[in-house]
């Protein structure tokens, strides 16, 4: 008998005589592994005494899907009080609809009858005198309905819709009836011509899934309503239907006379499939509205229009910057080489806007030439930090012989010298655009290609996103906590590089200029990056290290393993994780060596995911033995982080086949911190030994003395098993 077969017995008998939380996480676990065999003892469950036994019994049967099932789910909607439990049968039965192909006759009139109302013959508990819980039924219900698509369903679910005090319905019953055939389609176009505009965006919207003849003629009437927001529905409708025709309908739009149509629908139309002809951009490059003219630069350069280029050129004399800005977008996505010296002015007046001036930074990236680069060169003294980083962006794109040369040159700060600018920043360039934004990055934020993207260093750290939204998580997991503990690691660290220095701008370009050579090859890139680690300034330290582990030359482990000893936390860490890229003995010794000094969690962290990386670069059986004795003893560190690398590390050691394995020890990691790493374990098991990990957990499973831990070992069996 195989781990899973045993496993879904040990379940059911769970199911059947385990108390009421374990016989709860056994119908998750069953539903979640979706053995047909758990069908009869999950129909039992429905009549458990515990309803959150029955919501779960529910739910994995919904999971399962087979439709032996569908009587009794329909039965034990019209029985049960509760009215979540309800809820979870209609929408399980819409899971089962699904999967499966059977006779939907009784289930398509069972549903209907849900959505029509309470029902006569069902009885409802309603406890809260706000809220009822058919509410939510009816909504399952037609969802439901979309998924079996029988036209039959369409005027029930319509008559929903207008019933006095309805809940808001419009987007699942427009979504359902874009499924139910011609009925469907016949109500969608009526709607179409309804007094609530509302309903008339809906319609547009969901048309999109029907392309027939009738929905077209519907659709380009529907681009004359009174309503924008309906014009511009219908319009992105029009755009994903295949038909010339479609296109005709919508160019049509260009000569409405509202200007918000014209450009949202050219929006529109530039991110679908159509390709908006030559002599239509001609009219919309002179629209008399700007925000038209802007979207129609924006659509030549998404379109790469090369042929309008020149016009695209003209419009650097437009009267709005806006326009003027959009422009140079467009020429540097064209790459209008003839705009080269024109685009270099722009960049380095300083009375104009800051977002106008990074945009032509940017675009010399790719219509420079050599003869630009003085431009860039003197734009590296700017006291704006955006315009001085996209400047030296565009250098490293610039095609001339001589790059690698000026980008050393930036990275050992011959270019820009400490008295030649003082580090102000404007407030502009913080308000007007976010790739000019200079807000104090963390030391410990990445700089994730540097070619295409300055955010890591330019925009806040990503951290603080990450913290807000897994606040608002009810229940976190290990690895969920882990990151958390992380971000906020970050925000105390941000707030401390507040009362630092912001880097002067010569600094500032070596940084960058260190984070551009990790994405350059040539043999005198490496010393140069080695250089740097030299410097006294952490930030260019570890920028230098991170571009080092990018390229991945072994020659510079002995450089990267010294930084393991600086005093700066954030060095360290970058140090472990090039060293990590770094395919030979010595990074693994070094790394093995400093551990047990190091005190930081995350470069401990880091430590054991580097050499976890590198593991398979172990061939000593001394090293391999001590890495494995290092790891299992942090198999019970007290930080949940620590424990969860080091189990990643041991499966990634070669192993002994004569030693004992180390899938029990990991297996019984699942318990320790109150269990909060036992879907983790049980997903990093599930790849490498499922049925020595089953046995662990089935034999704590089977030990009533042990009910304790059952909860642990059953949603451990779950991700070991799960489909």
């Amino acid at each position: 008998m195989s781990s899973k077969q045993k496993t879904v017995e040990s379940l059911i008998i769970v199911l059947k005589s385990g108390n009421g939380a374990n016989r709860c996480f056994a119908a998750q676990a069953l539903g979640n592994i979706g053995d047909s065999q758990a069908v009869k003892p999950l129909l039992s469950a429905l009549h458990d005494e515990d309803e959150d036994v029955v919501m779960d019994a529910v739910a994995a049967l919904g999971q399962i899907g087979t439709t032996a099932n569908v009587a009794d789910l329909m039965d034990c909607y019209r029985m049960h009080p509760v009215g979540d439990v309800k809820v979870a049968a209609v929408e399980a039965l819409g899971s089962i609809a699904e999967k499966e192909t059977f006779d939907h006759e009784p289930l398509l009139n069972f549903l209907m009858e849900v959505v029509s109302g309470h029902g006569e013959d069902t009885h409802w508990e309603i406890d809260d005198e706000e809220w009822d819980d058919w509410w939510d039924a009816q909504f399952k219900a037609i969802e439901a309905l979309a998924k079996i698509g029988d036209p039959r369903a369409a005027s029930a679910i319509v008559a929903a819709l207008d019933v006095d005090e309805a809940q808001e319905l419009n987007e699942v019953v427009f979504a359902a009836l874009a499924k139910m055939g011609e009925s469907g389609e016949k109500i969608l176009i009526e709607r179409l011509l309804s007094s609530d505009r509302k309903q008339r965006r809906y319609a547009a919207k969901h048309l999109a899934k029907i392309q027939t003849d009738k929905v077209r003629n519907a659709l380009s009437k529907a681009l004359e309503d009174s309503d924008v927001q309906v014009c511009v529905a219908a319009a992105k409708s029009l755009a994903v239907h295949a038909e010339p025709v479609a296109q005709s309908l919508l160019l049509r739009v260009f000569q409405d006379s509202r200007s918000v149509v014209r450009e949202q629908v050219l929006e529109v139309i530039s991110h679908s499939d159509f390709s908006v002809p030559e002599k239509h951009l001609l009219n919309l490059l002179k629209d008399e509205d700007q925000l038209v003219r802007l979207q129609a630069l924006r659509t030549v350069a998404i379109q790469q229009n090369v042929e309008l280029a020149g016009k695209v050129y003209e419009a650097l004399r437009d009267p709005s910057l806006d326009v003027v800005a959009a422009a140079v977008e467009a020429m540097g996505k064209l790459a209008y080489v003839k705009a080269g010296s024109t685009v270099a002015a722009l960049l380095s007046e300083q009375g104009l806007n800051t977002e106008l001036r990074i945009k032509s930074a940017i675009a010399l990236g790719t219509i420079g030439s050599e003869a630009e680069l003085p431009t860039l060169l003197e734009m590296l003294k700017d006291p704006e930090q955006a315009v001085r980083l996209n400047s030296l962006n565009s250098i490293a794109h610039l095609e001339f012989p001589g790059t690698q040369d000026v980008l050393l040159a930036a990275l050992r700060g011959e270019l820009l010298q400490e008295t030649e600018t003082q580090p102000v920043v404007s407030l502009e360039s913080k308000t007007q655009n976010p790739e000019s934004s200079t807000t104090d990055e963390t030391i410990t934020a990445e700089i994730p290609e540097p070619k295409s993207t300055l955010a890591s260093i330019l925009a806040p750290s990503s951290e603080t996103e990450l913290q807000d939204s897994a606040n608002e998580t009810a229940e976190l997991t290990a690895e969920e906590q882990h990151f958390l503990d992380i971000a906020d690691a970050n925000l105390k660290l941000n707030q401390q590089l507040q009362d630092r220095k912001i880097l002067a701008p010569h600094q500032d370009i070596k940084r960058f200029a260190a984070a551009v050579l990790g994405e350059e090859r040539g043999q005198k890139i490496v010393p140069g990056l080695v250089e740097v680690l030299e410097d006294p300034e952490p930030l260019l330290q570890l920028t230098a290290a991170e571009s080092l582990g990018r390229i991945g030359d072994p020659s510079a482990v002995k450089a990267l393993v010294a930084l393991l000893d600086s005093a700066e936390k954030e060095v360290r860490l970058k140090a472990a994780s090039a060293l990590g890229k770094m395919p030979v003995p010595e990074s693994v010794s070094a790394m093995s060596e400093h551990f047990p000094e190091e005190k930081n969690l995350f470069v401990r962290i880091q430590i054991l995911q580097s050499l976890k990386d590198l593991a398979q670069m172990i061939t000593s059986e001394d090293q391999r033995l001590a890495v494995e004795k290092m790891a299992l003893l942090l198999l019970e560190d007290p930080e949940s982080g620590i424990r969860l690398a080091a189990a990643e590390l041991l499966l990634a050691v070669p192993e002994n086949n004569e030693e004992q394995s180390v899938i029990p020890m990991i297996a019984k990691m699942a318990f320790a911190g109150g269990g909060d790493q036992r879907l983790e374990t049980g997903r990093m098991l599930r790849k490498v030994n499922p049925e020595s990990a089953s046995a662990v957990f089935l034999n704590i499973l089977a030990d009533p003395k042990q009910e304790s831990h059952h909860r642990v070992a059953i949603e451990a069996l779950q991700e070991i098993h799960r489909i």
